[in-house]
């Protein structure tokens, strides 16, 4: 089996131009951001023979304010569909959670590589930054894997990591990242009751480690929950792929930005 491609340097070196999507995107927010404008001139000049000056002035200066904010919004748009196409693994399809049990056993042969660069992940509702583990080859010949994704199935989640498959051949990827409010450490521990937990402290944060077998599947996962005082974060190594070395280093660089 010929290998995938793969990126070798740990940096961007250069920028490709957005997809088709993202330019549709872009022209449609555009499109909108006019309209509005147009509304704006039009309602400040059947406005202005029917309410006060100051009414008129503090209107159409909010409906400026939404203007810009959708002109901001078409530029941040665009720039997540430019760096999605960078990071896209030519002649490879990206796997993802919509698509992964539609694969199941189309493509046994996954390339098991350990990372070779860090994704600087971010989430916008939280405000969490953390450096997670990447390989550009990760996946098969045919697909390849996002550095990180969101985890439908619970809140606040996030998947990444190497592809690995259950018994029935469908593929998964091996580690989450789940923010979760802020807990007591007692109170975890008293909710592992007779498991065996390592107990350490990690740049301030509690950090308790510990195994825990998954129902429904033959996967004794590795977990690690951080403690902080803004957020309780929660590492889960599927199938032991993630080392404790690597969620350690992915805890010293949990951050909280605003």
């Amino acid at each position: 089996m010929k290998s995938a491609p793969r990126k070798t340097s740990k940096t961007k070196s250069a920028t490709m131009p957005a997809g088709p999507k993202a330019v549709q995107l872009r022209h449609w927010l555009l499109f909108w951001t006019l309209v509005l404008c147009v509304m704006i001139v039009i309602n400040a000049s059947f406005a202005k023979y029917q309410k006060p000056s100051s009414d008129l002035v503090m209107e159409t200066d909010a409906m400026a304010v939404i203007a810009d904010s959708l002109e901001k919004q078409a530029d941040m748009l665009e720039k997540q569909a430019e760096a999605m196409q960078e990071m896209k693994p030519e002649g490879r399809l990206f796997i993802t959670v919509d698509n992964a049990h539609g694969l199941c056993g189309s493509e046994a042969a996954l390339l098991d590589l350990p990372a070779d660069q860090t994704f600087q992940f971010r989430d916008e509702k939280t405000g969490v930054t953390a450096s997670l583990p990447y390989n550009f080859a990760w996946g098969t010949d045919g697909y390849g894997a996002f550095p990180s994704e969101v985890n439908g199935f619970e809140t606040n989640s996030f998947l990444f990591g190497k592809v690995g498959t259950y018994d029935s051949g469908c593929w998964f990827r091996d580690s989450s990242l789940t923010i979760y409010p802020p807990t007591s450490t007692t109170s975890l521990l008293r909710s592992l009751s007779g498991t065996q937990v390592r107990q350490r402290n990690v740049n301030g944060l509690t950090v308790l480690s510990y195994s825990q077998t998954e129902q429904n599947t033959n996967f004794t996962n590795q977990v690690w929950d951080a403690i902080g005082r803004t957020y309780w974060y929660r590492i889960v190594s599927k199938a032991g792929q993630l080392s404790d070395a690597e969620a350690v280093s992915i805890i010293q660089s949990l951050r909280v930005t605003r």
